[in-house]
């Protein structure tokens, strides 16, 4: 009985076609892994009826198009993986996913800035937006995420300073910021870091010696 199913991962083989929209009679679902796939056209706002749904992998794949508002309903959502598509439009501004611990848009072509609603998902452990054409600056309220471990804005259009709040961020181990217009001093950071990239901006000053004992790599 697939409504009974939890788990469907059909990750790395040569499936094509568009995302079935029969997915969504799968009530019990939990985890969904279409990755590294053929498929394509655009996301079905269908998938919302999965509310027991934790995990959303549909990264590498042709998929095109904005993401669905109806999916701010998946509530259960941990981890959302959607990196290496055709995606584009602006970021979803909902923060209805309390549960999010992992979202990975990387290498789409989101565009607008980042909104302050990511800074609301609490339980964030891994933030990677890199390589869209994302602008404007890192939102203030970034700070707040007290949980995130891993911080990636590389190759976006942001500006300004990278906010001071980052020194809030106890747990972070990794922010790579390369590739964009950032300008003033780098900000105080986490003693836990272990990887800071920050190369391809226009930041001054230095980095204080033995800030970051735990510091492994950084360019």
């Amino acid at each position: 009985n697939l409504r009974q199913l939890q788990t469907l991962s059909l990750e790395g083989n040569s499936l094509n076609g568009t995302v079935p929209s029969f997915l969504s009679k799968m009530s019990s679902l939990k985890t969904l892994a279409l990755s590294d796939n053929q498929l394509h056209g655009p996301l079905p706002t269908s998938l919302s009826a999965l509310t027991q749904l934790s995990t959303l992998a549909l990264d590498r794949n042709e998929l095109v198009g904005t993401l669905p508002t109806q999916w701010a309903l998946l509530s259960s959502l941990t981890s959302l993986t959607l990196h290496e598509c055709h995606f584009f439009g602006t970021l979803p501004t909902n923060d209805a996913w309390p549960l999010l611990e992992l979202l990975s848009l990387h290498t789409n072509e989101f565009s607008g800035v980042i909104p302050t609603s990511f800074t609301r998902f609490f339980r964030l452990r891994v933030l990677d937006l890199s390589r869209n054409r994302i602008s404007g600056t890192v939102p203030a309220q970034i700070g707040s995420l007290k949980e995130l471990r891993v911080l990636r804005l590389e190759g976006l259009m942001l500006t300004g300073s990278a906010p001071p709040q980052l020194v809030a961020l106890n747990e972070l181990q990794e922010l790579s910021l390369t590739d964009n217009a950032f300008t003033g001093p780098l900000p105080p950071l986490s003693k836990t870091m272990v990887r800071l990239r920050v190369n391809g901006n226009k930041f001054h000053g230095s980095v204080p010696a033995g800030q970051y004992p735990e510091l492994l790599l950084m360019d």
